[in-house]
């Protein structure tokens, strides 16, 4: 093929797999938006909108590029004119090193590497400059609520913890301030309708434990970056 664009081409989408509790991995077919290429994702618009994503901000990439995340928030950053930094394996240390080296501002980690960074002695972790987080997010397990408040102590109410699937079945999300308030929980889903049923499928009154279900998410037609746009602006300062 020659260099030059592909006449009328289309914007793409991620092509992710997902083995869910089976093991197995399912190819996720994704629905395309048919709009031409250059327009961006929705969690292209979400990042600059409701994070902060900008030709100044510079991502911290600690997971590997086959899982959505890593590869969605990654891509989402240079789309946006900013610079990914990615580890080619996660090392707390080397982590930390990067953050001060190249004045990270934004960073995306799951539950065990927060528990190794603390691990590390109390010196060590403070001999590094990580003054320049703006915005650290949290996914893909739950994180212990002791293990979270010695993270927001350690780099101040700057953790968003979101919950989701790769499938766009749903999202909960919530800051730092809410969590301190509500400590354990995963937010208020700002996609879908959240449902906790038995195991018979029968929904359950607020309190109890049951699986969680979503509904509700092929009926939107806003993107998420216009529900996090209302959810912020109606947001003391």
């Amino acid at each position: 093929m020659p260099e030059t664009p592909v006449p009328a081409e289309l914007e793409g989408y991620y092509m992710l797999y997902s083995s869910g509790t089976t093991g197995q991995p399912k190819g996720i077919l994704p629905a395309l938006t048919g709009q031409p290429f250059g327009t961006g994702l929705n969690i292209d618009s979400t990042m600059k909108n409701a994070f902060g994503f900008s030709a100044a901000t510079m991502f911290l990439c600690t997971g590997p590029l086959y899982h959505g995340a890593p590869i969605g928030w990654s891509l989402g950053t240079i789309r946006n004119g900013g610079t990914a930094v990615v580890m080619e394996r996660f090392d707390a240390v080397r982590a930390l090193e990067l953050v001060g080296r190249y004045q990270v501002t934004h960073s995306q980690f799951v539950a065990t590497m927060f528990v190794r960074m603390l691990k590390l002695p109390e010196a060590e972790r403070a001999a590094f400059d990580m003054t320049s987080l703006r915005l650290v997010v949290h996914t893909a397990a739950p994180v212990a609520i002791e293990v979270k408040e010695r993270m927001i102590a350690w780099l101040g109410p700057i953790l968003t913890e979101f919950y989701a699937g790769s499938e766009g079945n749903g999202f909960c999300l919530i800051d730092s301030p809410t969590w301190l308030r509500h400590r354990g929980s995963v937010g208020k889903p700002i996609l879908g309708e959240v449902h906790i049923c038995s195991d018979d499928g029968d929904e359950l009154p607020a309190g109890q434990i049951g699986t969680v279900w979503f509904s509700g998410t092929r009926r939107f037609r806003l993107s998420l970056a216009s529900v996090f746009r209302r959810r912020i602006s109606g947001r003391a300062h």
